[in-house]
């Protein structure tokens, strides 16, 4: 299904103008409208169109018309699109988390918080991922505030090379404001402060701006020598080796590998890192990453040979310079401040560089030494096929020259080089370079480019040339072209699904050329349907030649997790087509609606929908509360509330939410049943918490409370009716 990376078309004028101008913007000439849109942010352009309608005019290509998500937007027109009751109402529980996701990449607090609570769900992982990934602190702040799960945000920095948000996970968190001392006056004693509340919580402290230093080489170990104590996330190796799969090398990794605590018990493994370098490093920082001892005996000198003698001087100077300066200043700016009187600018830049060489042979060094060997001999046969798949798959430009060194040097199976090298947009290239090399491609490689998308990889896998198969877009069965013989049923049928999965219309159409009877179909329409993917399910099901038939009870449950209520729109009116009565006049018969369809449409979290099949005469069952809460999706339990879902009687409903078949609604979904008047069973309930893995006494603490707070309230009313009831005998 697509996802909203569109925030909303521009608008076209402001609600406040209702004339044809605006001020004296009608009077400017176009080509100044266009030089001012030139220096704004790409997602203010838009913004230039409610001025006039000339701006209106001139500004009309889509690239005008849209604010995108993942950029910082103007908190107008965020706020026109998704601050208004049901924003959000059309979209599913996929799209809103999505939303927030880009949202919070776009560092915008602001907007973020508007987007979070227009989403109605739970904060997940993603968020902070997009947020740390980023470098936006302010919103990684923000999203842990709030209570945003921090798993994978450190890997998720380290790949984007985010230093600033690294060395600010791994930082301590900012310690409470302390009490005054007894001597000392609190300013709400002084006069002219208002008095300020004793249980005030102390506002969270946002960082803006990072300082220069930040993201030189060495700053993500010298912002932790300011305070001792754990992070805020914990270290993990799985940052490490994302960093090196970022291309990282050496300062982020070097500093990193700095930052592990000495009481981290893992130790690192060549069979993850070697892989990881060999994805995103290029053949030189490869090859002196690999070789260890060499480059670790060999930078010393090598450091001091890029600085020359008559430098050294010169940047003993420049770092007592930079010193003095403090943190405010830039590499740049600190040197050219310290030489522009003397030397002049030239060679101010000159030393500016010089600096920045050996602070790099310095990272260098502090890597070299902290790894063990990386030689062949520390991997197994197995790992040496993943190293070489990833450089197979790599996105440097000389990903030739480095598989030819590490098949020299590493050797190893040639398993996955095909694989990997058909998820790249140049499969297609990739893949003829390989089998020219003597490498033939496996039933993975298919399926990698059916994902992907990449009709031309999938026509030379299926041909050996782009276009060997002929045909059009619908394309029948049977295969048109000399199809290679090594793909059986189940190899197509596997690169179907994941064709299906992300919409590829056309690689379906190519497999079904090549395949045999109605193999690809069959395999899409469970995968189009349970991805929400409507182009590919339609394709499917006329390929199909099966008619409604195919829309069974699982295709028919999978649609109604993911689909807009356009999407059921077109399945219900198909399987009507044909699936009228047999006399003349007969009415059509829809799809087989069920409670089953109902509670999937609700872990779906598509408003729009849910109300679609309840219109419908779709049976609802309390089941629905069970796969909304599992979500986190409060604005979707909110929804079946005012559609009229309801209840068990019995409190089986709140003991479901709280566990049931391995998996459980978080807290905001358990509290919101509470208040929302759902009957519990507390004795099952509290059985049930005990049971649940992660927050298992978390939510026995909260539920023992709130079955006294709730047993007191009842209490008390009986008390105060009872106390009624005497004083009116």
């Amino acid at each position: 299904m697509e996802t909203p990376d569109l925030l909303m078309e521009g608008p076209t004028r402001r609600q406040s103008s209702s004339s044809g101008s605006s001020g004296g913007a009608s009077h400017l000439p176009l080509e100044l409208f266009g030089r001012i849109a030139s220096f704004l942010p790409p997602n203010e352009v838009p913004g230039l169109r409610t001025l006039c309608k000339a701006a209106q005019a001139h500004f009309n290509r889509p690239l005008f018309r849209r604010f995108r998500l993942s950029q910082p937007c103007p908190h107008w027109a965020f706020t026109a699109r998704w601050a208004g009751p049901g924003a959000c109402r059309s979209l599913t529980l996929r799209q809103r988390r999505h939303l927030v996701s880009l949202t919070a990449a776009s560092g915008d607090v602001a907007n973020l918080a508007l987007a979070t609570a227009s989403a109605g769900c739970v904060l997940t992982a993603e968020a902070l991922q997009a947020a740390a990934a980023a470098d936006h602190v302010g919103a990684c702040a923000w999203l842990l505030a709030a209570g945003c799960p921090t798993d994978g945000a450190l890997a998720a920095a380290a790949r984007a090379g985010a230093a600033r948000a690294c060395a600010w996970l791994l930082s301590p968190p900012d310690p409470p404001p302390c009490a005054p001392p007894p001597h000392q006056h609190h300013p709400a004693s002084v006069p002219g402060f208002p008095p300020t509340p004793a249980a005030a919580p102390a506002p969270i402290r946002i960082p803006n701006a990072a300082p220069a230093s930040a993201h030189a080489p060495g700053s993500l170990a010298r912002a932790q020598c300011a305070g001792a104590g754990a992070g805020r996330v914990g270290w993990e190796w799985e940052a490490v080796y994302a960093a090196a799969r970022g291309g990282h090398v050496p300062g982020l990794l070097a500093e990193l590998l700095a930052r592990r605590p000495p009481d981290h018990r893992r130790a690192l493994d060549p069979g993850e890192l070697v892989p990881a370098a060999a994805e995103g490093c290029g053949l030189e920082c490869l090859q002196r990453l690999l070789r260890g001892g060499e480059g670790a005996a060999a930078v010393g000198g090598v450091g001091r040979a890029a600085m020359g003698a008559e430098a050294g001087a010169g940047m003993e100077a420049a770092l007592e310079t930079r010193a003095q300066a403090g943190p405010g200043m830039g590499v740049e700016g600190q040197v050219g401040a310290a030489a522009s009187e003397q030397q002049g600018a030239p060679e101010a830049l000159r030393q500016a560089g010089r600096e920045r060489e050996w602070e790099r042979e310095r990272s260098w060094a502090a890597l070299l030494a902290a790894l063990p060997p990386l030689q062949p001999a520390a991997l197994s046969e197995w790992e040496k096929g993943c190293v070489l798949a990833a450089a197979a798959g790599s996105c440097t430009p000389d990903y030739r020259s480095k598989l030819t060194w590490l098949t020299d040097t590493y050797g190893g199976p040639d398993w996955g080089l095909c694989e990997a090298a058909a998820a790249r947009p140049d499969a297609a290239e990739r893949l003829g370079w390989l089998e020219a090399g003597g490498h033939r491609p496996g039933p993975g490689a298919l399926a990698a480019a059916a994902a992907a998308g990449n009709l031309a990889a999938v026509e030379v896998l299926l041909y050996g040339t782009v276009g060997g198969g002929g045909g059009g877009e619908g394309g029948g069965g049977g295969g048109e072209g000399p199809r290679r013989p090594e793909w059986g049923a189940r190899t197509v049928e596997a690169a179907a699904r994941r064709a299906a999965e992300g919409g590829h219309v056309g690689v379906l159409a190519a497999l079904h050329r090549a395949a045999p009877g109605g193999v690809v179909p069959a395999a899409a329409l469970p995968a189009a349907a349970a991805a929400g993917q409507a182009a590919a399910l339609a394709w499917a099901a006329e390929a199909s030649g099966l008619g409604p038939a195919v829309f069974d009870a699982a295709v028919l449950r999978a649609v109604a997790r993911e689909a807009s209520v356009g999407f059921l729109s077109w399945v219900a009116a198909a399987v009507a087509a044909g699936g009228g009565g047999g006399e003349a006049g007969a009415p059509a018969r829809g799809p087989p609606w069920d409670g089953r369809v109902f509670a999937a449409a609700a872990a779906g979290g598509c408003e729009e929908s849910l109300a679609w099949l309840v219109e419908r005469g779709c049976p609802v069952t309390p089941d629905a509360y069970v796969a909304a809460g599992r979500n986190g999706d409060l604005a979707t339990m909110r929804c079946l509330r005012r559609l009229g879902v309801p209840y068990d009687a019995s409190g089986t409903t709140f003991v479901r939410c709280v566990l049931s078949d391995g998996e459980a609604c978080p807290l905001p979904a358990l509290a919101w049943l509470l208040e929302a008047g759902c009957p519990v069973d507390w004795d099952a309930a509290l059985a049930a918490a005990r049971r649940r893995r992660r927050d298992g006494q978390e939510t026995l603490a909260w539920a023992a409370r709130e079955r006294w707070r709730r047993g007191m309230a009842e209490q008390a009313a009986q008390r105060r009716g009872w106390e009624g009831r005497r004083w009116e005998g």
